[in-house]
């Protein structure tokens, strides 16, 4: 059973990108298409290499109010202070009250310009649903600086097994106050992790870390460190991948793109690296009879998008081709339609002539769900524009800047991706 995941903009790492993502994809979505999830073959085509470059090494992007030209980041933002910003997404998720509180606790949510308040009782984790702890944790975790990106999808995949266990909300709802919960689930999530990949989490860096864990998860639910929150954005933008040096990639991968792709005649070097590694997924469908399933994020939707278009029912050699599900997450494939981006996108098909555009020939393309986050700047919506998607949100609860990756970080997207599969393969993975 083959599963291809094409990439999106700014990659240039992709054993880093599949370390991150493959563990989701052997633990979620492997058992849903395959009795043998084990033999499920995994493939990540590489076209960063052939992407943006920059010849001046990108000086012309201005340095940032912060950090001037190139100032040193950790004289200016403390640690404390990022992992404030860092863990104030997951806020968004948590329950409120009917008087505006968090939870049970009396928290008022910080507004843009206010800094976090501390509350008298510290909301309770059994208060909270399966899906907002287990989103909370993850991002505590991914908070933490990893440079083992599998181990760190092992602990978020650990903890989230811990989450969706029958009784662990039973066992939270039997400790006395917030303290007695935080160090309980502290204590299976290390237990779960031993269980499954042999080993304990205080092996994984410093001693501390797991008391760490606990307290940055207090921190979080009583906001007893606030900043005010155009700082806290700020700082996050500053210390995780800056927005700017961002969006200055993003169009050079597009434009790159764009220029170079070719078209059926003339293959671009893009397409043909993922079709490659689609040629392999073939070889194992011809062999198995199993469908082949893809999952695209950012720039990857639009690449997935003009081969399904035009690359495959073009070529001689995939004229019986097809991918049976594709999961395209923060794409701009309605917004390239838009600008009549495509190599097949024609004027035909438009707001003022009324005409939705045809959905892929079936031939070539299954089902197809378009995810996208409401927070997320540069994923966008192809309902209204493309016949027949399936299109939804998702809302990662993460700021603008974490947004656009944070569907492949998240055990409860990876959960809506499985029933999203099981619902096609019973239609025979039709539209």
């Amino acid at each position: 059973m083959p599963i291809i995941f094409v990439h999106g903009v700014a990659t240039r790492d992709i054993n880093a990108l599949r370390q991150r993502i493959e563990p989701f994809l052997k633990r979620f979505i492997a058992p849903e298409i395959s009795t043998d999830s084990d033999q499920v073959k995994t493939f990540f085509p590489y076209w960063g290499d052939v992407g943006a470059a920059f010849a001046w090494g990108g000086i012309s992007r201005p340095r940032s109010s912060i950090l001037g030209m190139g100032g040193q980041t950790e004289a200016l933002i403390s640690e404390r202070a990022i992992a404030v910003a860092a863990l104030s997404d997951s806020l968004g998720s948590l329950p409120v009250s009917s008087e505006g509180n968090i939870a049970t606790g009396g928290l008022a949510p910080a507004g843009p310009n206010t800094a976090g308040v501390s509350s008298t009782s510290t909301p309770r984790l059994k208060d909270l649903t399966p899906e907002q702890l287990s989103d909370l944790v993850t991002t505590i975790i991914l908070s933490r600086p990893q440079t083992d990106l599998q181990q760190q999808a092992q602990i978020v995949l650990a903890a989230d097994a811990v989450v969706y266990e029958a009784d662990t909300f039973t066992k939270l709802a039997s400790c006395p106050d917030s303290q007695s919960e935080l160090k309980l689930l502290r204590q299976l999530i290390s237990d779960r992790y031993k269980h499954e990949y042999g080993g304990g989490l205080a092996g994984m860096g410093p001693p501390a870390w797991l008391q760490n864990f606990s307290d940055r998860l207090g921190e979080t639910l009583n906001r007893s460190v606030g900043l005010p929150g155009f700082v806290a954005t700020r700082v996050l933008t500053e210390v995780r991948r800056p927005l700017n040096d961002f969006v200055m990639v993003f169009l050079g991968d597009v434009f790159k793109y764009l220029n170079a792709r070719g078209n059926a005649s003339a293959l671009g070097e893009i397409p043909q690296i993922v079709l490659k590694e689609l040629d392999k997924a073939i070889e194992i469908q011809q062999q198995t009879g199993e469908p082949i399933i893809v999952l695209s994020h950012s720039m990857g939707g639009q690449i997935v998008y003009d081969l399904v278009t035009h690359f495959l029912p073009n070529l001689p050699q995939y004229q019986n081709t097809r991918i049976d599900f594709w999961c395209a997450t923060a794409s701009q494939v309605g917004f390239f339609e838009e600008l009549k981006l495509f190599v097949e996108s024609k004027p035909d098909y438009s707001q003022s002539t009324g005409n939705l555009v045809p959905y892929p020939d079936q031939t070539h393309l299954g089902h197809w769900w378009n995810v996208w986050d409401p927070n997320d700047f540069i994923s966008y919506s192809a309902k209204g524009i493309i016949t027949a998607v399936e299109d939804e949100a998702y809302d990662s609860g993460m700021s603008v800047v974490g947004a656009h990756g944070g569907y492949l970080e998240r055990p409860s997207f990876f959960r809506t991706f499985a029933q999203k599969l099981k619902a096609a393969k019973q239609q025979n993975w039709k539209k």
